[in-house]
């Protein structure tokens, strides 16, 4: 008889530790899962913010706060192109993204050039790169002509992309 009931005791006991170790369990889970969603909650607040100073830059000065993002986009851009390419120091060099390729055709640096590709004039060391960034790949570099130069430094980086020499 005391065997049975010591068998009944020692069931009785690991099911109560396996409970509270399951209920355990539970609790912290509940826990972590309310630390991490009030962490997202905190970074979505902090974003919301920064949306929010933004939307309030743009309303009261709007070529300030798109000139603001367009230098923060080409400093995004520089920071990808020295991963691959050593921009000299000091460079400050001119950005243009290719929208329309068809009106390229004629330039042999634009050979396999795509929409969206970026052009990186490198003036002081007459450069120029053109840099993918859906693929973050080099799709051409070469010497630039004394006259896409000056086409590049009398033009805005938006409306002129200069024509590079081929290599």
């Amino acid at each position: 008889m005391k065997s049975k009931q010591k068998r009944k005791a020692i069931i009785f006991v690991s099911v109560a530790v396996l409970a509270v170790g399951a209920v355990g369990f539970g609790v912290w889970t509940i826990i972590d899962q309310r630390n991490e969603i009030s962490s997202l909650q905190t970074s979505l607040d902090e974003k919301n913010a920064e949306l929010d100073a933004l939307k309030r830059d743009i309303v009261s000065n709007p070529n300030d706060a798109v000139s603001r993002l367009q230098q923060e986009q080409n400093a995004t851009i520089l920071d990808e192109i020295r991963q691959v390419y050593a921009i000299p120091e000091g460079e400050t060099p001119t950005i243009a993204t290719v929208e329309d390729v068809t009106k390229l055709t004629d330039q042999p640096f634009f050979e396999g050039a795509e929409n969206g590709d970026i052009l990186v004039v490198l003036n002081d060391s007459s450069q120029a790169v053109l840099y993918r960034p859906s693929t973050k790949q080099l799709v051409k570099v070469g010497p630039i002509s004394a006259g896409a130069q000056s086409e590049a430094a009398g033009g805005s980086a938006e409306e002129s992309e200069p024509a590079p020499e081929e290599e």
